[in-house]
């Protein structure tokens, strides 16, 4: 691949992994948001089995949260990791790769 493809390729990438994350952070967020306001609803209605459901899923959403990078490349590399075009960057580069700039990230994992 010529600097150009690379170069082409790893924006490309970039762009895939922000909207990944912005997609998972707003899924989470408002999956939050909604068991938050539902809380009462539950310690009201609902048997004490469900509450402890109900907190093993809150506690591993807010788990996801901080693990976002590292969930949303994943993601990327499931998605996007056998497309021609994509899968010898997504060999060399690592999910704290991805975080540097374009530019960067050619000069540092792909020298000429």
């Amino acid at each position: 691949m010529s600097e150009q493809i690379n170069l082409e390729a790893i924006e490309a990438l970039k762009a895939k992994y922000e909207n990944i994350m912005v997609t998972i952070g707003i899924s989470l967020g408002m999956a939050l948001m909604l068991s938050f306001f539902m809380y009462a609803q539950f310690i009201d209605r609902m048997p004490p089995i469900f509450i402890q459901v109900w907190l093993l899923v809150v506690g591993l959403m807010v788990a996801a949260l901080f693990y976002i990078k590292r969930l949303s490349f994943k993601w990327l590399m499931k998605r996007h990791g056998k497309r021609a075009e994509f899968q010898p960057l997504l060999v060399k580069i690592g999910a704290t790769d991805i975080e540097k700039e374009a530019k960067v990230l050619l000069a540092e994992k792909f020298p000429l």
